[in-house]
């Protein structure tokens, strides 16, 4: 899953650098709305993440069954203190990082035009949803969107061998790999995890 890259860029991310960076910019309203989150603004391109908490639903459920719970036994009421604070903390764990837009009013869903799809030809490691992996071993050694775009999985039949996701940005370099009879995808520590072969070829711009 997406937990070490921007989700605009691909370039790996410095959480710490990237949380100081957004309470500098969006101090106020970063005190009304990170509770359970992690914002951050990449230092490589600039542009705004946050994480997706795993099961709001759940936790909003739960917070709510659980005081329910303390009005038919009080006595539940001293165990508050410990339950809660789990509750919170399994329900809001993140997912993956997200893209924001630069209003901070709700996350920026990628283009159709760069949806890709691709055959696996030959899988050695395991890919997991929201995972963004690179067709460029040396993508971090580069200017943010000068080099061919990451691939952000969004679904992955092993049985079929289909990989579907997007391009993370449009780069025409895009279209050179996506005509490749095969090519690599690369995760974090260069590993080749997948050998795809494009099934629609794509358009510069």
């Amino acid at each position: 899953m997406n937990r070490t890259r921007c989700p605009w860029c691909g370039k790996l991310i410095d959480k710490e650098a990237d949380s100081a960076e957004y309470r500098k910019k969006y101090f106020y309203l970063h005190m009304k709305i990170s509770f359970g989150r992690h914002y951050g603004i990449c230092s490589h391109c600039g542009k705004i993440y946050n994480d997706v908490p795993r099961s709001a639903l759940i936790c909003l459920i739960a917070w709510f069954a659980y005081f329910g719970f303390l009005m038919i036994l009080p006595i539940a009421m001293y165990s508050a203190i410990i339950v809660l604070p789990l509750l919170v903390i399994i329900s809001s764990k993140p997912s993956h990082f997200k893209r924001i837009d630069d209003n901070l009013s709700g996350v920026v869903k990628h283009e159709e035009k760069l949806r890709a799809k691709a055959n696996i030809c030959k899988q050695y490691y395991d890919i997991l949803p929201n995972e963004i992996l690179l067709l460029s071993k040396d993508h971090d050694a580069h200017e943010p969107f000068s080099r061919v775009s990451p691939i952000s999985v969004s679904k992955l039949d092993e049985k079929a061998g289909i990989l579907e996701g997007y391009w993370l940005y449009d780069n025409c370099d895009n279209a050179y790999f996506a005509s490749l009879d095969r090519v690599h995808l690369y995760d974090d520590e260069g590993n080749v995890v997948a050998d795809i072969t494009f099934k629609e070829k794509i358009q510069n711009g």
